[in-house]
């Protein structure tokens, strides 16, 4: 064998065992506390909470890793004073029936909604 192939072989073993570590860290990483300003949302207040200005929608499922460290980013949207839009959460395990109205095909999901009245102006 060359010495070339030998630490190309090193090099992926190495990679691999990289890999490994890291998806089990992240897989065991541990949800971040979520900001008292973000709604939880339900299938029975989902309509009356999207009614009220603009609303931005995660759909999300505990399994979810993005979802897990996106979960930061959702807290400083929703501290954040400048941001304009209600940051609301939607577990799409719990709530299958509200996520399929929505046209939530995959997770991670984020939609933008605004009505007016029981219409929707906004979906995006």
């Amino acid at each position: 064998m060359s010495i070339g192939l030998i630490i190309t072989l090193a090099l992926l073993g190495l990679f691999g065992a990289y890999m490994i570590y890291s998806f089990r860290r992240m897989k065991n990483m541990a949800a971040v506390p979520e900001s008292e300003k973000i709604l939880t949302l339900t299938d029975k207040n989902f309509q009356a909470q999207t009614k009220k200005g603009l609303v931005m929608v995660d759909f999300w499922a505990d399994w979810c890793m993005p979802c897990k460290v996106m979960g930061p980013v959702l807290n400083e949207l929703a501290e954040n004073e400048n941001f304009k839009a209600t940051v609301a959460k939607l577990n799409v395990d719990h709530f299958q029936s509200i996520s399929q109205q929505q046209g939530v095909r995959g997770i991670h999901t984020y939609s933008f909604q605004k009505r007016q009245g029981s219409r929707p102006v906004c979906w995006c």
